[in-house]
């Protein structure tokens, strides 16, 4: 086995733990660089939807473009670069993160926390251990162990005084206090009531809520819309939810009544209104009506991105269109999901996008690539 094909195995072992990783939940706050950085041998830098080097491999590290700018590191020190390259926010930081609602997290090399702007300038000063990115213009921030939220303008609009807090969705932040879950305003006014096992957030205007062993579903006033005691439910979406009787999951409208029996081990939505069921090991697609869409069941079916979704027999993965057909056969090691128009795929040779028609848009000749981001996809060369 030649030097190229042991990085490739050992790359899509460090890719399939990195998916693991970034299936948690998103909302957890970040955990904290050491600021243990290294220079790395192959460098990153950016490429176009053509394959072209838009951006020189010249960083030992980056981030993906978001809001007209990437987070890039050279040595230990991170700044921000624009897409034609131009360093806009000097590499000064121990660590630095993507911007969002127009201000971005970073890192003092005194291990604190805070916010700037797009010219760099201190909005929130670095004095937090650790905080989370704004999102509904609210950033969960720890206080000793407790954790709140503060405003764009570094004000406690709710202090900290919870276990946990989470990002705000469709106005309401689900927290933790004396090992139950409630949901909050931006206010901080109690709106659900603290005292679930668990809570979900406002989706298409419920959520989902364990008191004891079993679910049910509230509206945003608390009021119980659903009662029907599921051992286990998904949130909605577009309308329809899995949810678990006493051993199978079925599909349910909003009034609690079931529209797919419960006949399946697992249920889980797969987007564009197709659901991902499970019998004996083996995936297949529905419909909400309950229809078969897929010709075959296969060991793995992933949501739909872009109207494609990956799906895996044996040790190999392809594609399927949004009719449930094989776009692809399962010829790859390694799949994404589409974004932007192309998907990366692992192959012999290394990591290359294809495009929605399952066509190799740009060849594998990358160590590692990511996905694009703004027109541009982070790569690192051999």
């Amino acid at each position: 086995m030649n030097c190229r094909l042991v990085l490739i195995c050992l790359l899509l072992s460090i890719c399939q733990w990195s998916c693991q990783i970034d299936a948690l939940d998103s909302n957890r706050l970040p955990i904290k660089s050491d600021g243990d950085y290294f220079p790395t041998e192959n460098k990153w830098g950016y490429i176009d939807k053509n394959g072209s080097t838009i951006i020189p491999a010249e960083f030992d590290d980056n981030r993906n473009f978001h809001e007209g700018l990437a987070a890039v590191r050279k040595g230990n020190k991170w700044g921000f670069i624009d897409n034609k390259g131009a360093v806009k926010i000097p590499l000064s930081y121990k660590s630095a993160w993507a911007f969002k609602e127009g201000l971005a997290r970073v890192q003092t090399f005194d291990n604190k926390m805070g916010f700037i702007n797009k010219q760099g300038e201190e909005i929130i000063p670095s004095t937090y251990d650790e905080i989370a990115d704004f999102s509904e213009g609210l950033a969960v921030f720890r206080a000793s162990i407790n954790y709140g939220f503060i405003d764009k303008n570094g004000v406690e609009k709710v202090k900290a005084i919870y276990q946990k807090a989470y990002a705000f969705k469709n106005g309401l932040a689900k927290v933790k206090l004396a090992s139950k879950y409630g949901l909050i305003d931006e206010n901080g006014e109690v709106i659900i009531p603290i005292k679930y096992r668990r809570v979900s957030d406002l989706v298409e205007g419920l959520i989902r809520a364990k008191l004891k062993d079993t679910y049910v579903y509230l509206d945003k006033n608390g009021e119980t819309i659903i009662n029907n005691s599921f051992k286990n439910c998904s949130d909605f979406v577009n309308g329809f939810a899995a949810a678990k009787t006493d051993k199978l999951y079925g599909l349910i409208n909003k009034k609690g009544a079931f529209v797919v029996p419960p006949n399946y081990n697992q249920l889980f939505s797969a987007n564009d209104d197709k659901w991902i069921t499970e019998t004996d090991g083996k995936f297949s697609l529905v419909d909400t009506a309950g229809n078969t869409l897929t010709k075959r069941t296969y060991d793995q079916i992933d949501t739909f991105s872009e109207g494609v979704a990956g799906y895996r027999v044996g040790y190999l993965y392809g594609y399927l269109d949004s009719n449930g057909n094989e776009l692809t056969p399962a010829h790859f090691g390694l799949i994404w999901n589409f974004e932007e128009g192309l998907s990366r795929v692992a192959f012999r040779e290394g990591i290359g996008f294809i495009n929605q028609k399952g066509e190799i848009a740009i060849p594998p000749n990358f160590l590692d690539v990511r996905d694009f981001s703004e027109g541009l996809a982070r790569v690192q060369k051999w």
